[in-house]
């Protein structure tokens, strides 16, 4: 009698860990759907503001690198985001700030 309560007991307590492992897993799982969101909306949002203010997109120079120029090695991106900035804003640029 006092066998079967003990394993009454035991079925019990493995039912409860059972259940608050699933709710773990569930609340990891809520979490890692904001994480993927917030991520998504943080990349979508600076693409967007960089069309916004007309910074030139480093992924699109590459696509285009890789099209156009496979046996020359790309700039990197610090060198890509100057020698934009310095073709939009000096005096031999298409575009001209004042």
């Amino acid at each position: 009698m006092q066998e079967s309560k003990k394993t009454q007991e035991v079925v019990a307590n493995i039912a409860s860990t059972q259940d608050l492992l699933h709710q773990e897993k569930q609340q990891k799982d809520v979490v890692l759907s904001l994480f993927r969101f917030c991520f998504r909306w943080y990349k979508d949002s600076e693409r967007f503001f960089h069309l916004l203010v007309g910074l030139p997109s480093y992924e699109k120079y590459l696509d285009y690198h890789k099209k156009y120029h496979p046996h020359c090695i790309p700039k990197t991106r610090k060198e890509f985001f100057i020698d934009s900035q310095n073709k939009r804003y000096s005096r031999d640029g298409a575009k001209k700030c004042c």
